[in-house]
């Protein structure tokens, strides 16, 4: 992933408390929209579904923590 050259831009999806909504919010961050990190899953059952999508090289903090993934 490229380093930013210009200003922060918010995305936001609605994972909506359920798991499976969270997942794909996330997949399609990540995938689609190539974020640099994910904010979000304060429920635990949508916040462990979240949780693949950081990379192995990286630390995610939990939803005690408002969950921050950082991306790449």
């Amino acid at each position: 992933m490229a380093a930013c050259s210009g200003p922060l831009k918010q995305v936001s999806r609605d994972d909506e408390s359920n798991p499976g909504t969270g997942f794909v919010a996330a997949r399609e961050l990540v995938q689609r929209e190539e974020v640099a990190a994910l904010i979000g899953g304060l429920d635990t059952p949508v916040s462990m579904t979240i949780v693949p999508f950081t990379p192995d090289d990286q630390d995610a903090l939990g939803p005690q923590d408002g969950f921050v993934a950082p991306r790449g």
